[in-house]
């Protein structure tokens, strides 16, 4: 992100207990501050979570953005049931721009981690095909 922001935010109706076996979408629209993490960072983290290098390759790109916090499991994340979901961040002039969509979700279920790590897709990586999509 090349413009400072001084607060970003998520929102959805995603799951909100995913430790419980009934765990179920949210009736209420939810929000939460979340901060930019670097590829550095999202790697490491979600080898903290799987103990595995997974990842490394995906997050190599410029097209996913991590979000949370470190450890992530302690803060706001989305799950199930945000996919699609706006990431918006606030600039010094406050104007409040998209810059994430909520695409997936890094965790570990045997530690009752299974939404750890919130990951979205870059909205200025896709702005032509979303430009296309909405003509």
């Amino acid at each position: 992100m090349s413009e400072a922001f001084d607060v970003c935010v998520a929102t959805g109706h995603g799951n909100t207990d995913m430790v419980s076996n009934s765990a179920s979408e949210s009736k209420y629209l939810l929000q939460g501050r979340m901060n930019p993490m670097t590829n550095i960072e999202c790697k490491y983290a979600a080898y903290v979570l799987t103990g595995s290098n997974e990842f490394d390759e995906i997050f190599r790109g410029d097209d996913l953005l991590c979000v949370g916090s470190i450890p992530t499991y302690k803060g706001t994340n989305v799950c199930s049931g945000d996919s699609g979901g706006p990431y918006v961040c606030r600039n010094s002039r406050l104007q409040w721009t998209q810059i994430g969509i909520a695409n997936f979700v890094i965790g570990r279920a045997q530690a009752n981690l299974t939404c750890a790590l919130s990951v979205f897709a870059k909205v200025s990586y896709r702005y032509d095909a979303i430009m296309k999509a909405i003509k």
